[in-house]
């Protein structure tokens, strides 16, 4: 278990001590209030398949990979599925691929975590038309039709990229075994935030050696268990993430890839392997790097390696030092907010309509503005314990810094791990300061950039910062720490 200190200048160090919302709380075994007489044994597996479509008038340069850890207390089981994808847009796109790995894992919807590392260089499935005619790629597990019903996903490649996905799943929930949860973090940082007022009171997306990011690495380490639970030799998982948007790549190249985060799952994997600690599977997952971009920006591929090469030696070196979890009940919570978009008045979307006359986007912005229909984002949230010393938090959207280091001052657990790009993507979360800036916020959060072409239309009003963290507070309660921080 972990005492959490917080400085100054957000850096955490950890040391070792002796609404519209629809809420779902998970069963687990044990007494009414949460203590179990006997911590319920934790099992695990984890799988790795290769996603890449067969691409040959674009290129790869680096494969594209879906890897899954399966968690089980033996009555409650979760999927943290990390995604080499751009997202899942919009969160309906999420909704279709979870109900396809839940019909093939038999994984309650609400317990799978689809995460996206946002890389810039892989299409987006269904949202991306130019995909719909591309090969699968030739490495194909069995894919069942009746996982598909009812679903009306047309493309054949979707529905293979998510029948790989599915069947990948499955298999490792079907090879589940004892094992033994080690955590750790290390302090990192490959990007830096990327929004900046100018002198002329407009946001700028330019670097801002100011601004918030999330300057650590947290790690966690899979490793079997013998049937005394004492821990083997044989690593099942190491998962890492952190907090920056995939953008080094971006721009300079139309090939296919996974931008920073594969390159240091491959470094990683590999300063692993020289130390003799080789694990089964080796994934990333992104954390809130909304408003980070990753250094430097569309610096190319050599760039993107140094910069996964940077992580990997930080996620090393956190390995030398993790610290076991101790075994406890997997608890659930899950919210699915409504957050509410800022729909302009008629009279302010005929204004900007006429800044670019003709502009379709800004002609749709008149007609929804004219209709006075209230119009929402769909915000999935979950959170993930195992006993008191981990939790996951798990956002959807394009998600600002500021949640994640939020999340994790208000959790008690002994280390939290969260999360942004998880089931559904579409459009930028800002905080409340951002929105108020109305159309001086820059690219993320003004009505009149990223938000008027997303899948929303429009950026959300300013209090849904503080509905969000209504939101996890009440999670963080609801999963049951008892430890008190």
């Amino acid at each position: 278990m972990f005492l959490k200190i917080t400085f100054r200048w957000r850096f955490v160090f950890w040391a070792p001590a002796a609404v519209l919302a629809c809420r779902i709380l998970v069963p687990v075994s044990g007494s009414a209030d949460g203590a179990d007489a006997t911590p319920p044994r934790i099992l695990a597996a984890a799988t790795e398949n290769l996603i890449t479509p067969a691409i040959r008038d674009v290129g790869v340069y680096e494969d594209l990979f879906a890897r899954t850890l399966v968690l089980s207390d033996g009555t409650t089981t979760v999927a943290l599925v990390a995604l080499d994808l751009g997202g899942l847009s919009p969160v309906a796109t999420a909704d279709r691929l979870r109900t396809v790995v839940h019909r093939a894992s038999k994984i309650p919807i609400a317990n799978i975590a689809l995460i996206c590392s946002h890389t810039h260089n892989a299409r987006w499935p269904e949202s991306d038309d130019w995909l719909r005619d591309k090969q699968p790629s030739t490495a194909v597990l069995p894919i069942e039709e009746a996982w598909f019903a009812d679903l009306e996903i047309e493309s054949d490649h979707t529905r293979w990229l998510y029948g790989q996905i599915a069947e990948s799943v499955k298999r490792a929930a079907a090879s589940l075994r004892p094992a033994t949860l080690r955590t750790g973090r290390q302090h990192a940082q490959i990007g830096h935030n990327r929004r900046k007022m100018g002198d002329d009171g407009l946001m700028k997306m330019t670097p801002n050696l100011e601004g918030a990011v999330v300057p650590w690495v947290d790690v966690l380490e899979v490793v079997e268990a013998t049937s005394d639970d004492v821990p083997t030799e044989k690593r099942i998982a190491l998962l890492f993430s952190h907090a920056a948007h995939p953008v080094i790549v971006h721009e300079t190249t139309e090939e296919i890839g996974p931008d920073y985060p594969g390159y240091a799952v491959k470094h990683l994997r590999r300063l692993q392997a020289v130390q003799g600690r080789s694990h089964e599977v080796t994934m990333f997952a992104q954390g809130c790097g909304g408003n980070i971009n990753g250094y430097p920006l569309r610096g190319g591929t050599a760039a993107a390696d140094a910069a996964g090469l940077s992580l990997a030696m930080s996620a090393n070196q956190a390995t030398h030092k993790l610290s076991i979890v101790s075994e406890g009940p997997i608890r659930v919570a899950s919210r699915r907010l409504a957050l509410p978009l800022r729909v302009p008045t008629p009279e302010e979307a005929r204004r900007w309509l006429s800044w670019r006359p003709g502009d379709p986007i800004r002609q749709a912005m008149v007609e929804a503005a004219e209709a006075g229909e209230p119009k929402f984002m769909p915000f999935p949230m979950t959170v993930i314990s195992i006993g008191d010393d981990l939790c996951f938090v798990l956002l959807a959207q394009d998600i600002f810094a500021e949640y994640q280091l939020f999340a994790d001052e208000e959790s008690t657990f002994g280390q939290t791990f969260v999360f942004g790009y998880v089931n559904g993507t579409g459009g930028y979360v800002g905080t409340k300061a951002d929105y108020e800036l109305g159309i001086y916020g820059g690219y993320e959060t003004s009505p009149l950039t990223q938000p008027s072409g997303s899948s929303y239309r429009f950026p959300p009003q300013p209090r849904v910062e503080a509905q969000i963290h209504e939101a996890i507070r009440e999670m963080l309660s609801e999963v049951g720490k008892t430890a008190v921080r």
